[in-house]
């Protein structure tokens, strides 16, 4: 999950997370951009147009079950690179 973190605090983008709030809640996936993150809390910014300018958003650990790449994001970090043309 590390490798995922460090993705989108670096590219400033969105992850999807299987998380469980709390233990009687059913699992769901969340679409997260991560800022910061430590051994206990993940803090992060929901990407969706309505939460823009909210403050940021404090997940326990461990309460994520698995990282991957947000919908449509496969994780081509060279799109970024001056001068990369996908031909």
């Amino acid at each position: 999950m590390e490798r995922f973190f460090v993705y989108s605090k670096e590219h400033n983008k969105p992850i999807r997370l299987l998380v469980q709030p709390a233990p009687e809640d059913k699992m769901k996936y969340i679409n997260v951009i991560v800022l910061a993150w430590d051994d206990d809390n993940i803090l992060y910014l929901r990407p969706r147009k309505s939460d823009i300018g909210k403050p940021p958003l404090i997940l326990p650990r461990h309460t994520v079950f698995s990282a991957d790449y947000a919908r449509g994001d496969h994780g081509d970090t060279m799109q970024f690179m001056e001068g990369y043309s996908h031909d």
